[in-house]
């Protein structure tokens, strides 16, 4: 499902009437993608539970203005092997190439 929702969004991103997307855009993506490698990763990927829109694009930060390079700091809950949410924290580095149609993330550290 969350697939789907993905898929969405990035039609809707390329069908913007301007080639070019806004910050708001990248964070969200950048964001999206970062959730994408840590779900694989846990117990019960069903379980996940991460911040609020708002709050996700509080959360990611461009390396330097007009930069493609975003920095990910945020947290999500999941369930453990015995079945108790557990707060993680996580970050890692995302860059954006190609307008949006390739992002390549590195250093994803949870905590």
């Amino acid at each position: 499902m969350k697939h789907l929702f993905y898929l969405f969004f990035l039609v809707f991103l390329v069908s913007c009437g301007s080639n070019e997307m806004s910050l708001n855009q990248k964070k969200m993506l950048v964001y999206d993608y970062a959730i994408e490698n840590i779900e694989p990763r846990l117990k019960d990927p069903s379980s996940l539970e991460i911040p609020s829109l708002s709050e996700r694009r509080d959360h990611v930060n461009e390396t330097y203005q007009g930069s493609n390079i975003f920095i990910v700091n945020s947290w999500f809950r999941s369930k453990n092997s015995l079945g108790g949410m557990v707060k993680n924290t996580f970050s890692c580095e995302v860059e954006i190439k190609d307008n949006g149609n390739t992002l390549s993330g590195k250093n994803l550290k949870i905590e």
